[in-house]
């Protein structure tokens, strides 16, 4: 199980591009936002994105400590 966040902020958004883009560099071909001199995103192309819906999920694992399945119950068995 997980649960999903969604990161609206610009400068998490920002930092959290970065790491993926450094790690897969095709991420810049699917978000086309251009970066600064600095290598940092454009601020207003992103935050327009993200006034039109751009975000980046965050997944949350649950713990281990529940259930497997979070439909079991005891009369499932």
């Amino acid at each position: 199980m997980a649960t999903p966040e969604l990161v609206q902020d610009l400068d998490e958004i920002d930092d959290l591009l970065a790491v993926m883009a450094a790690a897969n560099p095709s991420v810049d071909r699917f978000v086309r936002i251009p970066r600064d001199p600095d290598g940092r995103f454009a601020r207003e192309p992103l935050q327009a994105a993200v006034q039109h819906g751009f975000c980046i999920v965050r997944w949350h694992l649950a713990s281990s400590t529940g259930p497997a399945h979070p439909a079991s119950t005891d009369r499932d068995s």
